[in-house]
């Protein structure tokens, strides 16, 4: 068996190139161009993976706990259309017929229940503390909520 062997690492400046270096694809040959987008990630596909690495550690740092329920959310969404497609033929044969719509479909769910579990989450602004003069100190500090 032939090891697995990882390409290259290309140099940022040939990654990512200045503006001179883009050309425009020609989006009536759509032949040539998913060629084109094919040789381009394979190519640079270290660099890809290393960006994606990169992005993912920088969230994952940056907010771990919405990462671990954004991984969760995905993997259930992602498992309960594996179990979809299985038990249900309409939708076996939707996943089929239309596999981009269909994996376009699972991420818009996953991300609209990630949305809406924000909102459970997000942390509430405390009630702003508001002195009135009092018998011991003089400042007594009251809480006054606003509805």
């Amino acid at each position: 068996m032939a090891a697995l062997e990882l390409p290259a690492l290309r140099p940022w400046a040939d990654f990512y190139p200045g503006a001179e270096r883009f050309s425009r694809p020609d989006l009536r040959d759509p032949t040539k161009w998913n060629h084109r987008v094919i040789n381009n990630l394979l190519y640079y596909q270290t660099n890809y993976m290393a960006m994606a690495v990169g992005v993912f550690l920088l969230v994952g740092f940056l907010n771990p706990a919405g990462m671990f329920l954004g991984m969760a959310v995905v993997a259930a969404v992602f498992i309960g259309s594996v179990w979809a497609g299985e038990n249900k033929s309409i939708i076996k044969n939707f996943k089929q017929q239309n596999p981009a719509v269909f994996v376009v479909g699972v991420m818009v769910v996953s991300y609209m229940l990630m949305y809406m579990h924000a909102d459970g989450h997000v942390p509430a602004r405390p009630a702003p503390l508001e002195r009135h003069h009092g018998p011991a100190d003089g400042l007594v500090p009251v809480i006054t909520t606003t509805m």
